[in-house]
């Protein structure tokens, strides 16, 4: 989609076939907001969809299911994402951001001139981030390159030709992937995750035990229906829990790989980021208190300029349900039947130069406090926009933070022989993915701490 919207100038509408259906490619940020935000009732559904009786754990993630199911979910789920309910996960994040820091300083020394790839370390720490505060449980991904729980979710997440493939029949040709029986989580990683779930439910009702975290908040959510005659069961549970699982570690680790990436190229920006934090727990007795950690300017900066260059999903697919009449900047009307897909290319809008002034720079001054609002509204959409936006932001940069922090820190993020000067995108992959890895190394802070 992005080289369609580059194809094009500065026409605001561009048009297309998926097959036999036709589409059309949003590029006036006025268009977009009206689809996000203005007219969110005419563009409610997402373009991506999967069988509930092939995929009913995939089902039950609120980004495939659109009309009273999705808004019924979304406010059942809402409460569990807000300050209240993120504040209590710190204590356990902050274990997994140390466990982060003991297996770089174990490791840094022996990993050879190639570094670490960041992506794959970044996976390492999201995955115990989302066992921890998801299900409870230990996830052993510092511990066990083949750690059990990792490799389950990979297999859902893993970039492939097969797996590309398949995800192309399940979106495009939904027909045929019930014929075929093809599942985006594959029936064992179901049946698994099912077993986590189970297990967890039981012992903390055998123990009479609670704990906080994710997992927690939907046992209540059970309780309360049970009570109150609404229906939330195990299976939602179960659902709800592997949303938190798929969603909170694979995008969130894209983001941390490349930002690390970034940081290795800009050290400036990586000395400017560990005064900060450094600061900041002199400021606090040691500590990072939550309100802190959330408020370090430099650090959402750099986050948020690194989801402007690499968006982890490329482009927002949105289903017209009512005709509509679209009307660009330019005066330029584009009527939208019911059932035309309409994107939003999210790549294209944030490298487009209209926008934001050399693209393809990263500068994380964009976001300032005196420069951010330069920004055209909806040409920056690094979580989604409008009633839609990614339910889990504020976790996924609870995390992203916490553990940046902890690295800048103890460690200097440098380049490799192996860090590429050009990031190419990975074509086996519906998310941003660097095709050749992207290669660091640390050296440890003589100042840590």
């Amino acid at each position: 989609m992005e080289s369609l919207y580059n194809s094009f100038g500065d026409k605001p509408f561009v048009g297309f076939w998926r097959f036999r259906k036709p589409g059309l490619v949003i590029k006036d940020p006025e268009v977009v907001k009206t689809i996000l935000f203005q007219d969110f009732k005419n563009f409610h559904q997402n373009g991506f969809r999967v069988d509930p009786h092939l995929d009913p754990l995939v089902h039950k993630n609120p980004f495939m299911i659109a009309g009273e199911e999705w808004k019924t979910t979304r406010q059942t789920l809402t409460p569990s994402f807000t300050n209240s309910k993120l504040k209590p996960l710190l204590p356990l994040m902050e274990e997994v951001a140390a466990e982060l820091v003991q297996y770089l300083r174990t490791n840094c020394h022996t990993c050879g001139p190639d570094g670490f790839e960041a992506k794959d370390l970044s996976s390492k720490y999201t995955m115990e981030m989302v066992a921890t505060c998801a299900f409870g449980i230990k996830g052993e991904s510092f511990k066990n390159p083949n750690a059990k729980l990792r490799e389950m979710t990979m297999q859902v997440v893993r970039p492939g030709f097969i797996k590309n493939i398949e995800f192309m029949i399940i979106q495009f040709l939904p027909s045929l992937a019930a014929l075929l029986k093809i599942r985006l989580m594959p029936k064992e990683v179901d049946e698994f995750f099912r077993s986590i779930v189970r297990d967890v439910l039981a012992d903390r009702e055998k123990k009479n035990t609670t704990r906080n975290d994710y997992i927690q908040n939907l046992i209540y959510l059970k309780k309360k229906a049970e009570e109150t005659g609404g229906s939330y069961t195990e299976e939602d549970i179960t659902g709800h829990a592997v949303t938190f699982m798929t969603d909170g570690f694979e995008t969130s680790s894209i983001t941390m790989g490349f930002i690390m990436h970034h940081l290795s190229q800009n050290p400036h920006i990586q000395e400017a980021m560990w005064k900060e934090v450094k600061k900041a727990r002199e400021e606090n007795q040691g500590q990072l208190p939550f309100e802190v950690l959330m408020e370090l300017p430099l650090l959402d900066q750099v986050i948020h300029e690194t989801l402007r260059l690499h968006p982890p999903l490329m482009a927002l697919e949105k289903v017209c349900t009512t005709p509509t009449t679209l009307r660009a900047s330019d005066g330029t009307e584009v009527h939208a039947p019911r059932g035309l897909l309409c994107v939003v290319p999210l790549r294209g809008l944030h490298k487009d130069p209209r926008f934001f002034h050399d693209p393809e720079r990263f500068d994380p001054d964009r976001f300032s406090p005196g420069r951010k609002s330069d920004i055209p509204k909806c040409t920056y959409l690094g979580f989604g926009g409008g009633p839609r936006q990614c339910l889990g932001m504020r976790f996924a940069l609870q995390q992203i933070k916490l553990g940046l922090a902890s690295i800048v820190e103890n460690f200097v993020i440098k380049t490799t022989p192996r860090t590429p000067k050009v990031i190419e995108q990975d074509p086996t992959y519906f998310l941003a993915c660097a095709k050749d890895g992207l290669w660091v190394r640390f050296e440890e802070r003589k100042t840590a701490g």
